[in-house]
């Protein structure tokens, strides 16, 4: 077998060309799913819960009326950066199950998107069912092809490198236990597929600044920990030298892949980076909306007539305590916190039913909120009129503390619109924190791009 050599590119490195694609032009995702995956959507029934998959996947069997598996679907935010990962392993060759994209303005998503848990309308992904079962289930599996096996595992590990996603082989930064769950065995077949690949793994945990570029380069050493963490469930993937070379050699395949599908998958990130600056803006947009209409439509509602209902009912419940707490030792202060407002359960102390089981007790307790209430509607008031920048309004912490204290007041759409703020301001947190992701692949990239494969 010919073996592949890795170099350090000594010449001008191809680099990525960031922002090179037109941005007027419109570069449609590769994976819109064909007429059969369509098919299956139409099939499905119900979804259940994949079992293997770990909390953050939220993948699901889509199963029909006989609860035959016809695809797996899974609806979450992290979408985006396994629609990446997905399309890169496609050009490098690495055996993934045939998949696609349903957005909300296609065919099948609103039947196959109200049987999955979750508010939000995220894109779905939509993978074939391969008749498998995930590796943590395989006691004693055999491979057809070792060869053509440690190959694909190979272009796996690039693939891996190249996104950042330490989720898998155990050779990564702060891992050395990898996931067996995200590979699959097609027993038939006896051969492998690799799953959620997910393109943003780099940005989490200490990974987040390691050059995988250098990890492409100790091939022999990181084959030997795929090997003994493989080789305890396929006795077929061995640390020969053929499957030792046979791994190179799909490191080296991949790499020339990647550099002839370079300038595609710029076009794909140059996507992908316009659809979280339009998500970015349409959030921004809406939590604009909110604040106008908040400002315009905010008014004190606890009415003058409530301070003097107040002040009626303090009078009221003063002269219940003259009447039967005139000798209590603490008569005085007791007077002094009525007239500030406050509580007299504890100064009442054992004598408390005189007075807190009272008719005056219970009207007065109704209404000692409202000077709070007013104050905290002043200020809110005066936060919406003078703070004009909607990033900090967005923040769930000083707008939503004085909401919150506000709260208690008659206005109808105010629980809507600490809640709208609240969900809008955290998903633009969470497109803030993709958008880095994002940037950390990018880097990542050009690092790789710097490599030579022969």
């Amino acid at each position: 077998m010919r073996t592949g050599r890795i170099s350090i590119e000594t010449a001008a490195p191809p680099q990525i060309a960031l922002g090179a694609s037109d941005p007027a032009s419109s570069v449609q995702p590769a994976a819109e799913p064909d007429s059969l995956l369509l098919e299956m959507i139409g099939k499905v029934k119900k979804c259940q819960r994949v079992g293997f998959a770990d909390s953050s996947t939220g993948a699901h069997y889509g199963m029909d009326e006989s609860s035959g598996v016809q695809c797996i679907v899974k609806k979450n935010d992290e979408w985006l950066f396994e629609y990446l990962g997905n399309d890169l392993a496609i050009k490098l060759g690495v055996r993934v199950p045939e998949w696609g994209i349903v957005d909300r303005q296609q065919r099948g998503y609103a039947h196959l998107s109200a049987m999955l848990p979750g508010d939000l309308d995220h894109p779905l992904i939509v993978a074939k069912a391969i008749k498998s079962i995930n590796i943590k289930e395989v006691g004693a599996g055999r491979i057809a092809d070792p060869i053509e096996c440690c190959q694909q595992l190979g272009r796996a590990f690039f693939l891996d490198a190249v996104i950042g996603n330490w989720d898998r082989f155990p050779v990564f930064p702060n891992d050395d236990h990898g996931n067996y769950g995200n590979i699959i065995y097609e027993k038939d077949q006896k051969r492998l597929w690799f799953i959620d690949n997910v393109a943003r793994k780099c940005t989490e945990l200490a990974g987040s600044n390691y050059n995988f570029g250098d990890l492409l380069l100790q091939c022999e050493a990181h084959y030997e920990g795929i090997q003994n963490w493989l080789g305890k469930k396929f006795e077929d993937i061995s640390p020969a030298k053929d499957c030792a070379d046979a791994f190179r050699e799909g490191i080296v395949c991949a790499g020339q892949a990647f550099q002839k599908h370079l300038p595609e998958f710029d076009d794909t990130l140059q996507v992908a980076r316009q659809s979280l600056e339009e998500q970015d803006a349409e959030l921004k947009g809406l939590i604009a909306q909110e604040i106008a209409l908040l400002r315009q439509n905010f008014k004190v509602s606890v009415q003058a007539e409530s301070t003097e209902e107040l002040e009626a009912a303090k009078t009221h419940l003063k002269a219940v305590i003259h009447e039967r707490l005139a000798g209590h030792k603490k008569f005085d202060d007791i007077l002094k916190r009525v007239d500030r407002g406050g509580a007299i359960l504890i100064l009442c102390g054992a004598q408390s039913d005189e007075v807190i089981g009272t008719d005056a007790y219970k009207r007065y307790s109704d209404l000692i909120d409202i000077p709070a209430q007013q104050k905290a509607q002043r200020e809110l008031s005066a936060f919406l009129s003078t703070n004009e920048r909607d990033d900090a309004l967005a923040s769930p912490t000083l707008l939503e503390e004085l909401l919150h204290k506000a709260g208690k007041v008659s206005m109808s759409d105010l629980d809507n619109c600490r809640r709208n703020l609240q969900i809008w301001a955290e998903q633009r947190t969470r497109v803030g924190y993709q958008a880095g992701q994002l940037g950390a692949l990018t880097r990542n990239l050009e690092k790789v791009a710097k490599l030579h494969f022969l």
